[in-house]
Parts: structure tokens; sequence; C-alpha cells
């Protein structure tokens, strides 16, 4: 066998045997036999000998039937990546949603090779594809919505799994003869690209990069400068990524929250909320970041379980009853400043124990149930029980002084969230650092709330205790608080390092508090009912995620919309003081919102910045002799990527792609 091959290598097939002649391989090999022999002369061939062999037939390939073509056996690894993204564009160009007339066709560009392009793009009679069909006269349409990424990184896991399942959908409405609308996105404003332009910068190499030190480098319009260079160059790298993985979409027709366009119809859904009384202003306790210097929202919080506080227990000496204390428990000491009452639960048994604690008797109320853990499993001393009843039995009437407070008188109140399970069943309340403090205190019972952090996490000149004046809570805050109760023998435990869980900024990761300032807010309990029945027609894979939104929409009753950073959409108020009261007012009327919207949607958000108050204010106002400035707060960037279906599918151009499916 091996010397028939050798011997067919001089035989041209294409020259002695017809192409379009079918034969069997018995055929075949006595066919090739004779040309060999022949070939040779008669002779049989030398096995060994190769120069009687032609140069001409020593490739194998000369003896097999193959149509002549210049059409190559294997494409270019940069024309196949050029043929998958033209298939890509014109698989959408063909089966897209058009708008209505006046609208711009999609214009795809290509550098692909005048080969591929005449292969790919012509028709067998040379002419090439037809403009876009239309599909509104045909088929039916599916409107799937681009709820926006993040322009701040490189792509990872989550976008493909995010942009790839969209683009499943889309080729399966396609399958079932649906025209399809999908605008990419981008959400670019927030914290997170300030950041990362401050870590960027060279003027901060080395640096802790904090807001703080944001607020003492840069000016509002050279953050928002570099920010919206930044979220750009991302927007680009992260849009061919999304098209090397053959994402179809309108990619020419992008849109961003930071367009002039998408801005002033953020701020139109902005107005809108104001005019049905959904936006106010209030005093409330918010997460706040030292490290950021903002308000955060709870999606923006995360919750390592590696935190260490101080873990305190300490006495509060009751009034009408001598020698009788309560047992509080807190991992919070610097809030201990801020305290305005004591919260215990009226359906909770409560025992009076007697105990020596550092060589002197005293007797303390604590929940039945958590005596043994602290007398026993912390403290490691006898007692007695003196007595027992429920909470609302022994509390209503009675009243207690606070040791960092001297000569205040202070009472127990009742509190819902108040359990048996850990602590000691007395919980501290200190209404301008706490959320059910807030409520039980300042709503239900009209205390005051005192909140003496400023935006740094430090101790401002309205603390009650001078010596607290300017100290970080954290670390010299708590110290001082301790030692101040360990002087006047209150403090009963103190374990230095109690592991815990505790909220940290998602973008520092650093603690985080909970702070009483003046923020803007979003009601929500008008809209819970239809966003419930909304919820209800969803189809969610797996369920189990209903149940986790459901019960998010059922427990939150506002939104804190404001955030105290540059780089984002500005909330449109002014602020004024009234002559009569000395107090802030504010001017958020429709018609001075409505004038900045129409300065935003001309110049873009940066007018804010860089234009006058005289300028921004409505001229129906500019007579006035109230003297007004700009707010500096800036939406949640939840709110821009929120508003965002009413910008792309609810604008004038495309009121008929509204709602999404």
């Amino acid at each position: 066998m091996h010397k028939f091959l050798r011997a067919t290598q001089r035989v041209n097939v294409g020259q002695h045997f017809p192409a379009h002649t079918f034969f069997s391989f018995g055929h075949a090999v006595r066919w090739y036999s004779a040309q060999a022999k022949t070939a040779s002369g008669g002779k049989q061939m030398p096995s060994g000998d190769k120069k009687v062999v032609d140069e001409r037939f020593k490739k194998y390939s000369s003896t097999l039937l193959l149509p002549q073509s210049t059409f190559p056996m294997r494409m270019k690894s940069e024309d196949e990546m050029q043929m998958q993204m033209h298939c890509r564009d014109e698989a959408y160009r063909l089966n897209a949603v058009m708008g209505p007339p006046g609208r711009e066709e999609l214009s795809l560009s290509y550098t692909t090779t005048n080969e591929i392009q005449n292969s790919a793009m012509m028709s067998r009679d040379n002419e090439k594809v037809s403009a876009p069909c239309d599909g509104k006269s045909r088929r039916k349409q599916f409107v799937l919505h681009d709820g926006p990424p993040y322009a701040n990184g490189d792509l990872h896991v989550g976008h493909a799994m995010n942009k790839i399942l969209k683009d499943i959908i889309n080729r399966y409405k396609i399958l079932n003869g649906f025209s399809i609308h999908f605008v990419p996105g981008w959400d670019c404003h927030g914290l997170p690209i300030e950041l990362k332009v401050l870590q960027n910068s060279s003027k901060l190499k080395g640096q802790q990069v904090t807001t703080t030190t944001a607020a003492n480098n840069w000016e509002p319009m050279q953050i928002r400068e570099q920010a919206k260079k930044f979220a750009m160059e991302t927007i680009h790298k992260q849009m061919k990524d999304f098209k090397r993985w053959g994402v179809m979409g309108d990619w020419d027709n992008f849109y961003s929250t930071m367009n002039p366009s998408f801005e002033a119809g953020q701020l139109r859904v902005f107005a809108e909320m104001v005019k049905h009384g959904f936006i106010y202003r209030g005093e409330r306790p918010v997460y706040w970041s030292p490290s950021s210097r903002t308000a955060l929202a709870e999606a923006e919080l995360e919750y390592p379980e590696n935190h260490t506080s101080p873990s305190c227990t300490f006495l509060f000496p009751v009034n009408q009853r001598t020698g009788e204390h309560v047992l509080v428990w807190t991992t919070t000491p610097w809030t201990l400043v801020s305290n305005e009452c004591i919260c215990y639960h009226a359906e909770i048994e409560y025992s009076l124990e007697e105990a020596t604690l550092s060589g002197e008797t005293c007797s303390m109320w604590i929940a039945k149930a958590l005596v043994e853990p602290l007398f026993v499993g912390k403290l490691n001393t006898p007692y007695r029980v003196i007595k027992s009843d429920l909470g609302k039995h022994v509390f209503p009437n009675l009243t207690y002084n606070d040791p960092l407070h001297i000569g205040a008188t202070k009472r127990f109140y009742h509190g819902e969230h108040v359990s048996a399970t850990q602590g000691t069943g007395l919980v501290h309340t200190a209404p301008g650092h706490g959320m059910e403090d807030f409520q039980v205190a300042h709503v239900e019972h009209g205390l005051p709330v005192t909140c003496p952090v400023g935006d740094d996490g430090h101790f401002s000149a309205q603390v009650r205790v001078p010596e607290l004046v300017g100290k970080y809570i954290f670390s010299d805050g708590n110290r001082v608080v301790l030692d101040m109760l360990r002087q006047q023998k209150r403090l009963v435990h103190l374990e230095k390092n109690y592991v815990h869980k505790y909220p940290y900024d998602w973008r520092s990761k650093q603690p985080v508090i909970i702070r009483t300032t003046r923020q803007w807010f979003a009601q929500l309990k008008e809209l819970r009912e239809p966003a419930m029945r909304a919820l209800d027609e969803v189809i969610m894979v797996p369920s189990v995620g209903r149940n986790r939104l459901s019960s998010f929409l059922e427990r939150r009753n506002e939104w804190c919309i404001s955030r105290q950073r540059v780089w984002g959409v500005p909330i449109p108020v002014f602020y004024y003081l009234d002559e009569k009261t000395g107090e802030e007012n504010v001017l958020a009327t429709e018609t001075s919102i409505q004038h900045v919207i129409s300065m935003v949607e001309k110049h873009g958000s940066d007018i804010w910045w860089t234009a006058t108050v005289e300028e921004l204010i409505a001229p129906e106002y500019r007579n006035s002799d109230r003297v007004y400035r700009k707010g500096t707060d800036t939406l949640d960037v939840w709110f821009d990527s929120g508003s965002s279906w009413h910008n792309v599918l609810h604008s004038p151009a495309q009121n008929e792609l509204f709602p999404a499916d």
C-alpha cells in the first residue's frame, strides 16, 4: 500500500479523471494502479528512489477531487470576529421595533474586508439587504428595558449573567415572531465613581481616599469633570466587551444617566412626585457613613460578622425606690450621651436581683430569662431573687437618673422592639441614633432628639459632656464614656472586643452609624399597595425572590433620596430664612423646578454648580427680598436608575413603547 501511495503521487487527477464522475473505491484503486504503472513506464517503481517522483505530485492533496474556490478553508480570527459583530447587529436591525416616523435608522459601521462584506451583505441577485422592516405593522412587539449596570469597572460574571440572559430572551422572542426593542444603558453617577477618580489621582496617591479628602483637595466641578471622563471611558470599554459577547441591542443609541436629556427627564419624575406630595424634607435617623460623609441607603450596606465593639452592662439608679437600679446593655457606649429614655416590654417578666458588685450590695432589675447568662455566665457571682413581675406592672410610673446627664430625670416606655434574647431586656434609647429609638421616644412620646455627632464621626460642640468635644466616636469617644461610668461605679461588665455583625459602608469598607439629620425623603405608604399589586403579576425565578421583595415593600415607609455628594443630579430646591421665625424654609414649587429642568436639559446638570442663584431661580422669584441659596444635596443614584423607564420608554419620541414587557 505504501508503494501504491507513492506511485499515485505522480498522477494529476484534475488532468486525467473527469471531476464530475463518481466511482467506487475498488474502481478508484484499479484506476490509480493503471495510471501509476503508465507513469513508471510499465515497470515497478523502486521503493527507495525519490528522484523519479515529480516534485509537483508530492502532496496527497493533488489526489483529492475537490472544487476549486478562492474561499478560504478557515476564516482568520479577526475576520471571524467582524463577521460575528456583523451578524449580531444585522440580527437586531432586521428584527428591531422601529420608533415613530423621523427616528434615524441604526447606523452600522464595519471594518471587515471587502470579501466578507460582499459575501454577508449581498443577496443572490447582488442587491443589498433592504432597510429594517417595520415590525409594528406585521409583528407583535416585545420591549425589554435594560436596567443599567454601573460604569465604574471591568465586566465580571454578574454582568455576563445579566446581559446574556436578556439576550437569550430577546433571541427567543425573535424566534417566536416578535419584533424586539432593547436599548442598553449605563448608571453613571454616585460615590463609587467619585472614589475611583480620587484613588486614580496622582494628587492623592498614598492617601486613604474619602470624600473628606475630596472636600479638602478638589472643587466640585473638578470632581464632576473627572468623574464624567471616567464614566465615559468605562462605558466604551464595557460596551466593547458586551458586543464581543454577542449581545444584541441598539448600541448606537445607548442611554446614560449623565446625558442631559436623561437628567432632565429624571428631574421631571422628581417634579411629578413633588406635585403629588410624595417628596418631603424631614429630620430622620438615617444610615450615615463618616468615612464617606454622606447618608446611605440599606442597599449600600454590608454586614461583616467580624466587627468588634465594646460590650458593656451598666446601672441606672431608680428614683422612686432607694437602692434599686436597672441593668442596661449596649455595644455603642458613645450614644449614652444622647440617651432620652429606657425601653422595656410590657409582656416580658423582669426580676429584681440582689448581688454584690465591686464590694457593694445592690438590687437590679433585669429580664428574668437573662439573669443566669449575666450573673453566672459573665459575672460569675452569686445572686438572690427578691421579686419578679411583668414589665407593665414594674416600670410605667418609674423614673431614673442619667449618670452622663447630671440632674436629668428620665422615664421608662414600652417598646415593641425590646426582647429577652440578648442583653438585659432593658434598652438604652437615643432617638438621635436609632430607628426604633426615634419612633418610640420622639414620634410616640415627643422626646427631644439630640445628635451631637458631626459629618466626620467626631463629637461636636453640642455634646453634653465637654470632655467629648472633638473625640472620634468609635475610639476616644467610647473610651471617655466608659471611663466616666467606671468612675461613678456604674459599669457592671465590659467585654472590650465583642464580635458581632455591624453595618459597613460597602464602598469605603468602614463602619457606619445611625444619625438623625435633615434629609429629603420619598413617602412610600401610598405607593405600597399598587406596588404589591404589580408584584403579583410578575413571574419570578426562583420564586423565593418574591418573598424577599414583598417583605421589603411591606416594611418600608419612606426612602431617603438625598445624598451629600457632588457627582450626581442635584435636588433642585432653594433655601431661605424666615424673617419672623428665623427658621430655614424651602422653595420647591412647580415653577421653580421646571425652570431648573429647562436649564439642565440645555446645559446638563453641571449648570447647578456653574450658574449663579440668580440664573437658576425662576424669574418670578428674582425680585424678592429673600436671600436664596442653592441646595447642596444630590439625588440617590438609585433614583437615577429607578427613573430610567421614564426616560427610555416614556419619552415623547417613544411613547408607544411604554410599558416594557
